[in-house]
């Protein structure tokens, strides 16, 4: 994100990030499908959309859509692509079951700079264009992972 762009918590990165995968999907947003969609109920929904609107990062009136400013867009973006580099660096790379690698991302997504979400995308990039077996390289860790499945942990440690 920008250094200019407004300082939110994690929640908030959360619903901008589901207004944005519902305008994607749907090409709007609405107060249910925001519950639906992180599991919360409407009246939480709605105060949080309100406190969005008061930022100027969503169009927001009740009863109707919900809308990303242009400013709310960019952040939403930058949010769902964080999100996907982590879940693709979890799941491909790790190898973490897609539900779990999903789960991890969405925690992760607030606390990882864009440094290390760059690095971590170039990352995946270079297997997948190294020409390398993605394949055997998968099998490789999967069968080191299956060997010593809590790497870093020595004998003796609780």
């Amino acid at each position: 994100m920008s250094e200019n762009a407004p300082v939110l918590t994690s929640t908030q990165e959360d619903y901008l990030e589901s207004i944005f995968k519902l305008e994607e999907t749907l090409g709007a947003a609405r107060s249910r499908d925001i519950a639906d969609d992180l599991g919360v109920s409407r009246s939480s929904v709605t105060s949080a959309l309100k406190g969005l609107a008061a930022r100027g990062l969503i169009e927001y009136e009740p009863y109707s859509l919900v809308r990303l400013t242009e400013s709310g867009a960019v952040i939403a973006r930058d949010i769902a692509h964080r999100h996907f580099i982590l879940n693709e660096f979890f799941h491909r790379v790790l190898q973490l079951e897609p539900g779990h690698a999903d789960a991890v991302a969405c925690k992760v997504e607030h606390a990882v700079d864009a440094a290390v979400i760059k690095r971590l995308g170039q990352f995946v990039l270079y297997i997948e264009r190294s020409g390398l077996p993605w394949e055997h390289w998968q099998d490789e860790y999967a069968r080191i992972m299956a060997q010593d499945p809590h790497p870093g942990k020595r004998e003796g440690d609780t």
